[in-house]
């Protein structure tokens, strides 16, 4: 009982996890934030801002922080909106950088 008792204890105070657990969430992170731009390209955004006159790349931008931030939370991991805003920024950037690389040189 005491053994168990320590453990408890031991992974009560180290809430934080371990490095496995980490890189999961990272894992986790990452991938809710690449979904979540390209479900935002294939959503029906883009009609819908036609049709009143809002801004398409904010609107889909505020589609895929609202689908990253539901999708984790369903995981238990909270982000905060503005974390996943920037990462958003950067994966565009990853799609543009790459897009740009497999344009054929002139």
């Amino acid at each position: 009982a005491g053994l168990i008792e320590s453990e408890v204890l031991r992974q009560f105070h180290n809430s934080s996890g371990n490095a496995e657990s980490a890189k999961a969430r990272s894992d986790l992170l990452s991938r809710a934030v690449q979904s979540s731009v390209l479900a935002a390209e294939q959503s029906d955004i883009k009609r819908k801002a036609l049709e009143t006159g809002l801004n398409l790349a904010e609107e889909k931008k505020t589609y895929a922080v609202n689908l990253a931030t539901d999708y984790l939370s369903q995981h238990g991991i909270n982000v905060p909106h503005d974390l996943i805003d920037g990462m958003i920024e950067a994966q565009l950037m990853k799609f543009r950088i790459e897009a740009a690389q497999r344009q054929p040189n002139d």
